[in-house]
């Protein structure tokens, strides 16, 4: 497998519960390389379901960037 250098970062998401890992390129272009959505409706009532959603969608988006922005420490695992 060729190993891809790109820096990536996380951004919520503007329209839809979600986490985006975004790559800016070198022209200042945004290029969307991932969506983590986590769900946010519970009839329930129960926030607190709510917020370890969010939370967890934000641990797998930051294991992804970190895969992306240290691809060469891993590579020599």
């Amino acid at each position: 497998m060729k190993p891809i250098n790109i820096k990536v970062k996380i951004k919520h998401s503007k329209s839809i519960h979600a986490w985006n890992i975004v790559s800016m390129l070198s022209t200042g272009t945004k290029y969307k390389i991932a969506i983590i959505p986590y769900y946010q409706n519970d009839k329930r009532g129960n926030d607190v379901l709510i917020i370890k959603a969010k939370a967890e969608a934000l641990e797998h988006a930051e294991w992804i960037c970190f895969c992306f922005n240290n691809v060469n420490e891993i590579k020599t695992m």
